[in-house]
């Protein structure tokens, strides 16, 4: 019923040049894992933004979403079973989101730098269908999580997403976009890193660094505004 509402208040959802979208990422975009063949009982209460995109956009949109996959390092995104299925998807469209893992890792933003384009590169010639790919920074994480060090996330890992996709964007076989989704996160839930308040915390899994459903909402509408901006779709 929730994804029905949302598709039903957004009539302005035109048709995209893209029918075929894989969301690549970590748990994040993996999220609640209703798209998987676990046991019912491993389900985890977290919001799955690309089923919700899919509502949205009213186009075939799948979860590729890797739990521990990074851009770099052992847990690659590029060496999971979840990319080969990406690619055997055939998509037209890719949304990547990553990075968050890489702040486990010694942190190097020239190798981040490399092995995203390497990934990117990757991806547009194992999908020959590919006619864009969307490269998501992350947005902000407000808990503690996972070994995670959090300056790098809400610092250096969104700011290297962007300066690699201004940088090297325009040297691939299809256009790469970056997608802005810290910023727009910031906007659209009035967060504040300094400054967690209980309204902030409801876009969030209790580890404050997965979304809720009201966060998988938001973050699917960062994603559908950057696509149909792409595609010259009024939004």
């Amino acid at each position: 019923m929730r994804l029905a509402l949302l598709a039903a208040a957004c009539p302005c959802a035109l048709a995209l040049p893209w029918s075929r979208i894989a969301c690549m990422g970590d748990s994040i975009t993996r999220g609640d894992t209703t798209h998987t063949d676990e046991p019912e009982e491993g389900k985890l209460d977290r919001g799955n933004y690309p089923k919700t995109l899919g509502a949205l956009l009213g186009v075939d949109v799948e979860n590729f979403g890797a739990s521990g996959a990074s851009v770099s390092g052992k847990r690659g995104y590029v060496g999971t079973d979840e990319y080969e299925d990406a690619v055997d998807f055939d998509p037209d469209c890719v949304v990547v989101m990553l990075g968050i893992n890489d702040a486990k890792l010694e942190w190097d933003e020239d190798d981040f730098v490399e092995a995203y384009a390497d990934l990117v590169e990757a991806t547009i010639a194992d999908a020959p269908s590919v006619e864009a790919v969307f490269v998501a920074a992350p947005y902000l994480a407000v808990g503690t999580c996972c070994d995670i060090d959090m300056d790098l996330v809400n610092g250096e890992i969104p700011d290297a997403v962007a300066a690699f996709v201004e940088a090297r964007g325009d040297g691939f076989a299809v256009p790469v976009r970056f997608v802005d989704a810290r910023a727009a996160w910031l906007q659209a839930t009035g967060c504040d890193a300094s400054d967690v308040d209980d309204a902030c915390e409801a876009y969030y899994d209790d580890d404050g660094m997965h979304t809720s459903d009201r966060g998988s909402d938001v973050l699917a509408a960062i994603v559908r505004d950057a696509l149909e901006g792409f595609a010259g779709a009024p939004t």
